[in-house]
């Protein structure tokens, strides 16, 4: 793995919708006003990661990165508990424990992610597989977790989130799952596919933008829409950058170079850029006050346009028109070189902060900044696999 580390961020206590169509809603919305940009990604030179070696073994291993609060870690779940530290290896049959404001990811070798958020209890049961195929299974014990897993051609390739009442595979996703007090196993979808099997029997496959409630007794209750917040943050970008956004949760989430999907925060949606498409589209949950920061990585000479907009999400507006559900809009434009790094402050405040139905109500887009070295928490790991699968991508 290569780590990318990103600026520091403070931190504070939509229905999913295909490519084409968010982009188009977002051009509807776009208004006045711009603002320059300025700073980023930092680390090596992003053009370092071009082409890696490629890898030669896989262990049973998992890279873990600290993005903000207090965790335990537990060897083999047999162990004593002990602080879990950042970039350490978590290995088949570990255990970890988030603190009450603790967010961590856990990056795997083929590039999927696990974000971790407070109070949640994971055993990692199963990680196995080569550049071609994959079999990772989690325990859930409790909490909240959030999961980008790389897409692989073949159905053999398995990813499972396992409760003692069902268990969830995913193939493919953008996905979430937590356990409730009561034993109660929820999970959702945001992209891509997702099939639940309960103790009891019963199994229901989700689509994107779905959620189903399993009880403790196995029983399914039925699905329904998910929306991850009441609104969201939606950024579309156009010119040779890639974007990332860093909520203030310290997740990173967005695209790297050379066009890597990076979503760390729960209830993010990030698609993949596609050869031919003029713009990259791309939204984060805005549902507590503070900074989340805009970060573009040069890819050539040129200028670049961003339109951030915040939206009200249709399951709570009660319609599916972006136009009609627009909470405040940004248009950020500037010029960039070839492996700049610019980055702005977007400050959010959100009415009713800590609620499920916490709405933005303001965002004001700060002047530009430049850093000259790491700093910061959030960061972002690259797989040599996902790497190999960009580039034999046609």
């Amino acid at each position: 793995m290569v780590t990318r580390d990103l600026p520091k961020v403070e931190t504070t206590g939509s229905s999913p919708v295909a490519r084409s169509n968010l982009i188009s809603s977002l051009e509807r919305l776009r208004v006045g006003g711009a603002f320059f940009l300025s700073v980023l990604l930092l680390g090596q030179p992003l053009a370092t990661f071009a082409a890696p070696p490629p890898p030669t073994a896989f262990a049973d291993r998992s890279t873990l990165s600290i993005l903000r609060g207090e965790s335990g870690y537990s060897e083999r779940a047999r162990e004593p508990v002990v602080a879990a530290i950042d970039g350490q290896e978590v290995a088949v049959g570990d255990r970890l424990i988030t603190g009450p404001d603790a967010n961590l990811v856990l990056t795997f070798f083929e590039g999927s992610t696990f974000t971790l958020t407070p109070n949640t209890d994971i055993v990692v049961e199963r990680l196995q597989g080569d550049r071609t195929t994959r079999d990772f299974s989690l325990q859930l014990n409790a909490g909240t977790i959030w999961a980008r897993v790389v897409n692989f051609a073949t159905s053999a390739a398995t990813f499972q989130v396992k409760t003692p009442s069902a268990v969830a595979v995913v193939r493919g996703s953008q996905i979430g799952a937590r356990v409730l007090a009561d034993g109660s196993f929820q999970c959702w979808t945001r992209e891509g596919a997702m099939s639940v099997l309960t103790t009891g029997g019963q199994q229901a496959d989700l689509v994107a933008g779905e959620t189903v409630l399993v009880q403790p007794d196995g029983q399914l209750s039925a699905s329904r829409p998910f929306e991850p917040s009441a609104s969201v943050l939606r950024f579309l970008v156009r010119g040779n950058v890639w974007p990332l956004v860093v909520h203030p949760d310290g997740g990173a989430n967005g695209i790297v170079e050379p066009g890597v999907v990076v979503s760390q925060t729960f209830g993010a949606l990030v698609t993949e850029p596609r050869r031919g498409d003029d713009a990259m589209a791309f939204e984060v949950p805005a549902n507590v006050n503070g900074t989340y920061t805009l970060v573009l990585e040069g890819t050539a000479a040129g200028s670049y346009a961003i339109l951030a907009t915040g939206l009200l999400a249709p399951i709570y507006a009660g319609t599916p028109d972006p136009e009609e559900r627009l909470l405040g809009a940004a248009e950020i434009v500037g010029e960039i070189g070839l492996g700049e790094r610019l980055a702005v402050d977007l400050a959010v405040v959100v009415e009713r902060q800590g609620q499920p139905d916490a709405v933005l109500s303001s965002i004001n887009v700060s002047a530009s900044y430049g850093v000259s070295g790491p700093s910061g928490p959030a960061k972002v790991y690259v797989s040599p696999v996902e790497l190999e699968k960009l580039a034999s991508r046609p």
